[in-house]
């Protein structure tokens, strides 16, 4: 999937949140995920395209957003950069936000609280949870995406990639390693302008 297709069905989830209930020791706690016309800018990678003039500090992200949604920036002005084909995997996490987090499982999927400083690894990477997603495709690899509270507590996503190869053990680096492991007990996704509540996953053993 091309950057603008991918901004375009991201631009779907504006009206879309989701309400999550972790566990963790007997205790619960609750979580909301919405989605903004900024935070995408840092998911999908654009700040690595440094060679066209784009510079998040520099920029209006929202007006650079809409330019996108109205057809004023097209995909030849990103593939006018030597570094557009190393994002094509963020781009494509982008475009499915809403199925990786419907998708957490707590086997496959899972969610974490996350802290840059407890990384077994050294990381630049800000951000107050992480999912993970386990599953084994042709090349086993862990996806992590990775959210950050706002100032009215609410989550945005922040990051979405693939990790890196450890040059050491040959293995995909695990951002996971040393964070804190939830249980999801309840995910609901709410479509904002019909005030519409949909339950995507409830654990067996939890009950309201």
């Amino acid at each position: 999937m091309d950057i603008v297709s991918a901004v375009k069905e991201y631009s779907k989830l504006l009206n879309v949140e989701y309400h999550l209930i972790l566990g963790r020791k007997n205790k619960a706690k609750n979580i909301r995920i919405i989605f903004d016309d900024t935070s995408w800018f840092h998911v999908v990678g654009l700040h690595y395209l440094k060679d066209i003039g784009i510079n998040h500090d520099k920029i209006a992200l929202k007006p650079f957003f809409d330019g996108i949604i109205l057809g004023n920036i097209n995909e030849e002005y990103f593939r006018k950069s030597k570094y557009y084909d190393s994002i094509l995997d963020r781009v494509d996490l982008l475009s499915r936000l809403d199925t990786i987090i419907e998708g957490i499982d707590n086997t496959n999927i899972c969610i974490y609280g996350f802290d840059k400083k407890n990384a077994a690894f050294f990381t630049k990477i800000d951000g107050d949870y992480l999912i993970s997603d386990l599953r084994k495709a042709d090349n086993p690899v862990n996806l992590f995406l990775v959210f950050e509270r706002k100032d009215d507590g609410t989550l945005v996503p922040v990051s979405a990639f693939h990790p890196e190869i450890n040059a050491k053990t040959g293995k995909p680096l695990d951002y996971t390693d040393r964070q804190m492991r939830y249980t999801l007990l309840k995910n609901t996704r709410r479509e904002i302008s019909e005030d519409k509540y949909t339950e995507v996953f409830r654990h067996l053993n939890y009950k309201e």
